[in-house]
């Protein structure tokens, strides 16, 4: 349900996803992955994310992991989503307002939308 600009594009389909040994040592959970159906009529990974209910805000090393899958599934287009009902710590609140490529999603955007 979210906007095209959150996801950096029109996304055709989302959900979870494992990253098998192709990508990498260990296969590797992702919560959220979005793809487009390209004009090749490959799919683009248009959106990476994780998210998780906690009772503490959501820490910066989220962020430095999803850096580091989307470097190792060669989408350096894909836009990074974090969303967590605690919120999240001063680093990553930094972070979002100096990257374009990060969209933080708290409770109150989980409930009230874009």
């Amino acid at each position: 349900m979210a906007a095209p600009a959150t996801l950096g594009g029109r996304v055709t389909h989302v959900g979870p996803s494992i990253l098998g040994r192709a990508h990498g040592p260990d296969p590797v959970q992702l919560d959220i992955v979005g793809v487009e159906r390209a004009t090749t009529g490959r799919p683009e990974i248009r959106v990476l994310g994780e998210a998780k209910h906690r009772n503490r805000p959501m820490g910066i090393e989220q962020l430095e992991r999803l850096d580091a899958l989307r470097r190792r599934l060669g989408a350096p287009e894909a836009r990074l989503l974090l969303v967590c009902d605690a919120g999240f710590d001063r680093h990553l609140a930094r972070a979002e307002r100096a990257r374009r490529d990060l969209e933080l999603v708290d409770a109150e955007r989980l409930l009230t939308g874009d």
